[in-house]
């Protein structure tokens, strides 16, 4: 049986030897259509219950709030936005809570400077305006509406406000109404393992173990469980470790990193939930009530601890458990020990998505042309290329160059590898891949054609005039790209990772496989009969 994805879910495992593992390269970047009309780095904060969180139109509310939380910021060309915006034009705004469905109701409402509401996202709902009031002055106020009162916002509690000329008002960065990566504007590229080595765990579903690290006296932890000894309705904690050492404080489990999780308590009257220590504040993530798996997201960073809170008076014992998957949260398997090996990438695992011809597709049907580490083969196979422009390297403009836009061509390089799919097998911090012939629009990067194949990058020719002003730019921003080597590359593997790789095994009736660089994965194990 073969199971693709990160984490990859091994179900009715016979439990014995992996029948192979192979890890799959993946390289991601950002892209934008410029629909973003708010310059992020504007934001300032001026008063209230929640603290900017990246730059990125996200926020964090840092207490239980019930009353308002405000914002100032001039809506002028020039100051907030770097491109123009028009009277006559519509714009949009939404404010959304990120990665939960909360239970009380909240508002974004934009004033002007007679506190007159002009616009307001109720519940994400999208509001809009014309450009013509959105030039004004303008505060922006968040509401947050407790409706119980009993269920205030959690603390830690992630919202993303969005301006977008756009209806859909779908969050992407700030290029000044360019689309993105743009030779203004690049998207850095993020291959798995560009760290120089990817970290593979082999685990059972079960990542909470009890057998360390509890507070109190009143209970005994077992591989199962926590059997508390008298009627109590009283919080226990710390129930985790860290790599085998528990200190006082926050414990890290060794086994969780970034990433989402679903945690589930499994006993009726009983709450497990997870506290975080996240930029010096108390964060809940989430809880899960009786038989009800509740979802939750670690950040890299985070300290937490792992509590269990009873409704009413209870004695006996509680089998919780934290997994990596929705489908196994409520069916119990004790914890067991986490199996590691370490994978070196001293150049990252690289991968081009494609649409078709890939030799890798994930759990999600999407193909990938890639390189691999196959421990059944016991080699590094590489497919894929990496090129930063030096002050070595020459360029050429081509004939088919216009008043508009300006065609350079890569000196002494060529790929002959044709087109695939949509598009050739390329991708650049600074210019979109685009297809074979691609002459015609600028910020493209393609082969000129199947038999020559010269990279040609498209530019306004009124920014480059000639080879050198391009060159000058390649080298000062690190233009680079990834391309498909013509040949394949087959390097052995080091007999340590074989040896290490050798001596996994998988866990009845349920393994996980997971990787903490995002590479995909296919694993083959042996199911039961």
């Amino acid at each position: 049986t073969v199971v693709t994805g990160n984490p990859a879910l091994l179900e009715g495992v016979k439990g014995n030897r992996f029948t192979f593992l192979t890890l799959h390269g993946i390289s991601t970047q950002g892209s934008t259509t410029g629909a973003n009309i708010l310059k992020d780095t504007y934001l300032s904060l001026c008063k209230g219950g929640v603290d900017l969180f990246t730059a990125n139109g996200l926020f964090t509310a840092n207490s239980n709030y019930e009353k308002n939380v405000e914002f100032n910021l001039l809506f002028t060309e020039g100051s907030i936005f770097a491109d123009s915006i028009k009277d006559e034009e519509t714009y949009y705004i939404a404010f959304r809570p990120i990665g939960f469905t909360p239970v009380y109701r909240f508002q974004l409402s934009l004033k002007n400077g007679a506190h007159e509401t002009i616009a307001t996202s109720v519940g994400a709902i999208v509001a809009s305006v014309s450009g013509a009031v959105l030039k004004k002055t303008a505060r922006i106020q968040l509401y947050f509406f407790n409706v119980s009162g009993a269920i205030p916002i959690i603390s830690g509690s992630r919202f993303q406000m969005i301006f977008s000329k756009k209806p859909d008002c779908i969050y992407e960065p700030y290029t000044g109404g360019k689309p993105s990566p743009s030779p203004e504007y690049p998207q850095e590229i993020k291959s798995a393992g560009q760290s120089g080595e990817i970290g593979v765990t082999v685990t059972g579903t079960n990542l909470l173990p009890f057998e360390v690290g509890q507070k109190g006296d009143e209970f005994e932890a077992f591989a199962d469980g926590v059997q508390v000894d008298v009627d109590r309705k009283t919080d226990i904690y710390a129930v985790g470790r860290n790599n085998g050492n528990v200190e006082s404080g926050y414990d890290e489990f060794a086994l969780m990193t970034a990433g989402k999780y679903y945690i589930y308590s499994g006993t009726q009257d009983v709450y497990l939930y997870v506290v975080v220590w996240r930029k010096g504040k108390n964060v809940v993530l989430g809880y899960s009530v009786g038989t009800d798996a509740e979802q939750i997201e670690i950040m890299d960073g985070d300290k937490f601890r792992i509590f269990l809170r009873t409704t009413a008076a209870f004695k006996g014992k509680v089998k919780a458990m934290i997994t990596r998957t929705p489908m196994n949260a409520t069916s119990y398997e004790p914890y067991k020990p986490a199996q590691t090996l370490i994978i070196p990438t001293p150049n990252g695992l690289p991968g081009i998505p494609v649409s078709s011809d890939g030799n890798y597709t994930d759990a999600d049907g999407r193909q990938w042309v890639c390189d691999e580490v196959d421990f059944k083969k016991g080699v590094y196979v590489q497919r894929i290329g990496k090129r930063t422009i030096t002050s070595k390297d020459v360029f050429h403009k081509s004939g088919m160059s216009t008043d508009d836009v300006n065609y350079f061509s890569l000196g002494n390089f060529s790929l002959h590898i044709g087109t695939i799919g949509e598009k050739d097998v390329l991708m650049s911090n600074c210019f979109v891949a685009g297809i074979n012939h691609g002459f015609g629009a600028w910020g493209k990067i393609f082969l000129s054609s199947a038999f020559d194949g010269k990279v040609y990058f498209s530019v306004e020719a009124q920014k480059y005039p000639d080879e050198e002003t391009f060159k000058q730019w390649a080298v000062e921003n690190g233009l680079m790209f990834l391309y498909q080597l013509v040949d394949i590359i087959e390097t052995p593997l080091a007999a340590e990772e074989l040896s290490a790789y050798k001596t996994l095994h998988t866990y009845s009736p349920t393994t996980i496989v997971a990787n903490d660089a995002g590479a995909g994965m296919s694993v083959g194990y042996k199911r039961r009969k």
